[in-house]
């Protein structure tokens, strides 16, 4: 499951009482393990719980009342597919023998200009990891050209998914192999408009000065 942690905060002037998780509506395959119920938050009081939501490798949200005091409010969580990934680690041999065998539809890539602050090694591993729970692999190839592998498994079903990067000066191109086509499209998207937003900030910077 993916831990998320949630922070319930009373903003009213009575006490809330018996906080708990109530109806749920959950995609088909999605489980969730809620958190144990609070009997009770005093105004302007913080009580911060977690639960796990298994999302079945899926980009589809999760609907669940949290009831307080009789009252139903309804919360939706939608993840970002980086936090559907757990990292691993594999020596390159093993990525570029798994890259292999997926090709073809298991294949998604994508081109993008880097700001000038992250077109190094250190700037793009930040940036990937901000975005995505994965791994470097260890390369030989970090010299001249940049070329960086990454390797992590969904959450749910242990699909490999192998990230990798390439990037010449301030060009850069994003590869991702992965056998569940929806991650794999919705990764190289995320990571993209990640360092998209970066440039855009920028660029934004260098206009106003």
């Amino acid at each position: 499951m993916t831990s998320i942690q949630l922070t319930l905060k009373n903003l009213g002037v009575e006490v809330l009482t018996d906080l708990k998780i109530g109806a749920k509506t959950l995609s088909p395959g999605m489980t969730m393990h809620e958190f144990s119920g609070i009997s009770s938050l005093e105004p302007n009081s913080i009580q911060t719980v977690t639960i796990g939501i298994n999302f079945n490798d899926s980009t589809q949200s999760a609907r669940f009342d949290l009831v307080a005091s009789g009252r139903v409010f309804t919360v939706q969580i939608q993840p970002q597919i980086g936090e559907l990934i757990r990292g691993v680690s594999m020596p390159e041999t093993l990525f570029d023998q798994e890259k292999a065998k997926l090709k073809g539809m298991n294949e998604v890539d994508a081109t993008f200009e880097l700001p000038s602050a992250l077109s190094d090694v250190v700037g793009i591993k930040k940036k990937i990891y901000e975005v995505a729970n994965v791994v470097q692999v260890p390369s030989a190839l970090e010299a001249g050209d940049v070329a960086i592998k990454f390797a992590g498994r969904t959450v749910a079903t242990s699909s490999l998914v192998l990230l990798s990067l390439f990037a010449n000066g301030t060009s850069a191109k994003l590869v991702v192999n992965c056998d569940k086509m929806v991650i794999g499209n919705m990764l190289v998207k995320e990571i993209k408009q990640a360092f998209c937003r970066d440039f855009a900030k920028v660029q934004r910077s260098y206009e106003v000065n």
